[in-house]
């Protein structure tokens, strides 16, 4: 290993690690403040190793300069709307010197991966900050779920491109390749049903409505009802759809005339306890006020007990 290369890549590691947390923070502050949902944002430096062998094989001249991938983050998205959504966050935020969208190359059986773009930091940025890693090229990684899991399996097939494919399996590699493709489309689609079922729901008078309640439905409801109140998220309103439906409540009429039968008891318990509950723990303490069998009942092997005594500690979960 030439030691002048390697004096170079440990002369650039401290950069190159400023580097990597700007960029990771950067995408996790945009996309938190643009409430998109991810599956993961991973992020790596390229290891000495790594980075003499790639030097070599591409015979770079300079490979500080030349090599754009020593700084690499990946963002792995749940459905294909979101690669646009995160497309628009890094050209925002950084500068783009180049895109190559290699998500569906027809021509390779090993060619749905995904999308790869080559940034610096934005120049707009200065200060001791920025100072050590303005100039520096990465590459940030962009693809599905669907094209992650493609990725990693293909990975572990140590086939590097068509040439290393034997000839009798490439039909089979291109037909799983697709079955990838086909999952992400209707990932995306179910995607784009809900959230057109929720806005429709939404619209609903619920008080009146025999809708059949579900996760989708009860979360609309529970936003309607109590406009005013702290919402929460669906993984903790799943379990109150289970418990309606043990409790025999199928309709949202029949919710809605139990929940406004406990409503003015609700205030005083709210009252009382000096605490304000969220939609969730609204509608359940106000169930739990008009029906005895709802207080007996269990869920997530916690018992009622305080609900059924004094109501002293609201409970939201």
């Amino acid at each position: 290993m030439p030691l002048d290369m390697e004096q170079e890549y440990v002369s650039h590691l401290v950069a190159w690690r400023s580097l990597e947390e700007e960029v990771v923070f950067t995408i996790n502050e945009a996309v938190g403040a643009r409430a998109i949902k991810i599956h993961l944002i991973e992020s790596r430096i390229k290891d000495l190793e790594s980075f003499v062998g790639k030097a070599a094989d591409k015979n770079y001249k300079d490979p500080i300069e030349d090599m754009v991938d020593i700084v690499g983050v990946r963002v792995v998205v749940l459905f294909k709307s979101n690669l646009e959504d995160i497309d628009n966050i890094i050209y925002n935020e950084f500068d783009v010197i180049s895109k190559n969208d290699k998500a569906d190359d027809a021509n390779s059986a090993l060619g749905y991966r995904s999308i790869h773009y080559v940034c610096e930091i934005n120049q707009s940025n200065s200060g001791p900050r920025y100072d050590k890693i303005l100039g520096l090229k990465f590459e940030i990684q962009v693809r599905t779920i669907c094209m992650h899991a493609w990725a990693a399996v293909s990975h572990y097939l140590d086939y590097k491109g068509d040439w290393d494919v034997p000839k009798d399996l490439k039909g089979s590699l291109q037909a799983l390749s697709g079955v990838f493709h086909v999952a992400d489309s209707q990932f995306e689609q179910f995607f784009s049903a809900r959230e057109k079922y929720h806005l429709s729901i939404s619209d609903k008078e619920f008080s009146q409505s025999e809708e059949g309640i579900n996760l989708e439905s009860l979360s609309s409801y529970l936003e309607k009802k109590f406009p005013k109140r702290d919402s929460v998220d669906k993984v903790k309103i799943s379990p109150f759809v289970h418990e309606l439906r043990e409790l025999d409540v199928r309709s949202f009429k029949a919710l809605d005339d139990m929940i406004n039968a406990g409503a003015k008891d609700l205030m005083e318990v709210e009252k009382k306890g000096g605490n304000r509950y969220s939609s969730l723990g609204a509608a359940r303490v106000s169930l739990g006020l008009v029906s005895q069998e709802y207080r007996n009942m269990k869920y997530d092997g916690i018992t009622r007990q305080k609900m059924r005594d004094t109501f002293s500690t609201p409970q939201d979960d």
